[in-house]
Parts: C-alpha cells; structure tokens; sequence
C-alpha cells in the first residue's frame, strides 16, 4: 500500500497553534515529525547562541568537584563561554527528541493502554515533534524583548498580575507557569483526544492538572 504523502508543512505549523485536533488528524495517515522537530531544535539552539559568556562563566563561580570541595578555574572567560554554550547546545540537540520519545512513550501508556485508545506511539510522537514549536514561539517572544532591552526572565503568568508579589506562594507558582507551555499541554490534550476518538476534556484537564500541580510543588520545595 502507498504511503499517503505528509501534509504541507505550512499547513501542519499553522494547525499546530489554530486547530491541533484538525492536526491530529492529519497524522494520522502520515505522522510526519521531522521538519517540525528541526524548527523547534533551530529556535533553541539560536536561543544558546544569543546567550552572553558572562552567564557561562557566572555558572563557573563557587565550582565544586564530585566530592563537593572547592575548585579553582583558571580558564580564561572566553574558553569558559565557548565550552558552556558548546554544552548547552548538545543538551538541546539531545533534550528535545528525547523529550518528544519520552512524552510519547507516557501518552500512549496512559490513553493508548490504559485508556484503552487506539493511538500508536508514532502519531504520538509525531503529534510531540509538532507542539513542541509552541514554546518556540514563546522563546522566539523571549529572544525579541532581549533584544529591545526589555526584560531577560521567561515568559510567565506572573506578567499578567504585575502588582502580585513574587514572593508570595501564589506569585510562586504563577512564575513558574509558562504561557506557552500551557498552551502546548491544551494542545496536546485536543490532539490526543482527536487520534482516539475521544472528548478532549479527559485529556486537556490531565495534562493541565499534571503541569500546575508540578509548579506547585516546584514552589513549594524552593520556596
């Protein structure tokens, strides 16, 4: 049987932020991930790159050995710089399809087995490559105010409430909240309810729940 050919790119990007269950649909007959992946891999690693060396050489500051005793680096800041944002770029090109898998391996566990769905991992995953240029976006937004001066703190729903105290628990929790990651767990609930035939309450609300209730307690222990 012929492999239906994937849908246009363009098309996929835009249902990925407008229409994530006309998207779901789409990979159905052909879960396409790839280009999406490497976009998203492209905004991260442009993100390493605008990162000044003083941040790298800040991390070396108070180094300490496998034991936990000091340590004196002697490296010159710009080696320091060149080898931070060396490692850092091989986290990215590592993190994001590990966690596209990952995430993958988790949904079809949950709504696949013990949801009893019908969605393989590969849609999944394909589903993962393409939300995942939702918090692209956002760190696309993140990399323009840095830009202009404006500010250098991620994207949060702390911004909406200026006049709350960061430091109070709720303001804790609102900071750790990022925007697009809210909206790239709604999308995966829609999308995943789409490749089950199934109503994306379920879905949507257990991912929500699942990341708020991990910003409250992230609050909580460094609170």
């Amino acid at each position: 049987m012929t492999t239906p050919p994937a849908a246009p790119l363009a098309a996929r990007i835009r249902d990925t932020f407008l229409a994530p269950r006309r998207l779901a649909h789409t990979l159905e007959a052909r879960p396409a991930w790839r280009a999406p992946l490497l976009l998203a891999l492209a905004v991260a690693m442009l993100a390493v790159l605008m990162v000044p060396d003083e941040v790298f050489v800040a991390m070396t500051e108070n180094a300490v050995d496998r034991r936990g005793r000091p340590v004196d680096v002697t490296a010159a800041p710009a080696l320091i710089g060149r080898y931070g944002r060396f490692m850092a770029m091989f986290t990215v090109a590592t993190q994001y399809p590990l966690l596209a898998l990952g995430g993958a391996a988790l949904l079809y566990l949950v709504f696949t087995r013990l949801a009893r769905g019908t969605a393989p991992v590969r849609q999944y995953f394909a589903l993962l490559a393409h939300v995942l240029l939702i918090p692209a976006l956002g760190t696309l937004l993140l990399l323009g105010l840095v830009a202009a001066g404006v500010g250098r703190s991620e994207p949060s729903l702390l911004w909406l409430l200026p006049w709350l105290s960061a430091e109070s628990g709720a303001g804790r929790v609102l900071a750790l909240l990022n925007p697009f990651t809210l909206w790239a767990a709604a999308a995966t609930g829609i999308g995943v309810a789409a490749l089950n035939r199934r109503r994306a309450a379920l879905p949507v609300g257990l991912l929500l729940a699942t990341y708020l209730a991990t910003a409250a307690l992230v609050a909580a222990v460094t609170g």
